[in-house]
């Protein structure tokens, strides 16, 4: 067992707890994390330049997508998934429906008011026929003379 040096004389600990773990390869692939990172991830959209993600970077880099997820996350900032264009369609269809249930209410209603329509006209001619019939009935009897 190796003697303890005192307090004093212990060799200083790195800034960086990797200091001295990672080698030259290991090194080079975090600096071109981090140049990809900041080539293909806008921060303030909190997203990926059109056909970039984690996956790529993680190739391009020689590192795996979880250590490329963890370091974007802590460094550059979330992923935030644009869903403009699904909202945009989600919405489009809602309105679609709607409008298509609306336009089958009115052809229920116009085939509902041609009904209403030819049973109106319908009913005029027997009543106009009732009150002919009426006016015949109700005038005083005529006499023919000889």
């Amino acid at each position: 067992m190796a003697p303890k040096l005192p307090a004093s004389q212990t060799a200083p600990t790195p800034a960086n707890e990797n200091a001295g773990h990672a080698s030259p390869a290991a090194s080079d692939a975090i600096v071109n994390l981090y140049l990809l990172l900041s080539d293909h991830y806008d921060k303030a959209r909190k997203a990926y330049a059109e056909g970039w993600d984690d996956e790529r970077v993680a190739k391009e880099a020689g590192l795996s997508p979880v250590l490329v997820a963890e370091r974007r996350e802590k460094d550059f900032g979330p992923l935030v998934k644009d869903t403009t264009l699904e909202d945009i369609a989600a919405a489009t269809l809602a309105l679609a429906q709607e409008v298509a249930g609306l336009e089958g209410e009115i052809d229920a209603l116009q085939r509902a008011t041609a009904s209403a329509i030819t049973t109106c006209g319908r009913l005029k001619v027997s009543l106009n026929a009732l009150r002919k019939a009426q006016g015949r009935l109700s005038a005083p009897a005529v006499v023919k003379a000889a």
